[in-house]
């Protein structure tokens, strides 16, 4: 069974694709912007968080080739 691990963090996304060993397969990234609503303070939108990982599982990097990547 693979494991897909996505981190939400302030500056952007990432998603990564292990596979049954724990080897990563495949990796994705999309940066995320914030609103300064006021000196020192930042306001994020979640809709931007769902269009991020919906962009992250679209295209992900695969990692050592597409020959890394099991299809079932």
């Amino acid at each position: 069974m693979s494991v897909l691990a996505v981190d939400l963090g302030g500056s952007a996304l990432k998603a990564c694709l292990f596979d049954d060993d724990g080897k990563d397969i495949a990796r994705a990234r999309v940066d995320l912007s914030f609103d300064e609503t006021r000196p020192g303070w930042a306001e994020a939108h979640p809709s931007q968080w769902w269009e991020a990982l919906k962009d992250a599982l679209a295209q992900p990097v695969v990692v050592g080739g597409p020959s890394n990547v099991r299809h079932s």
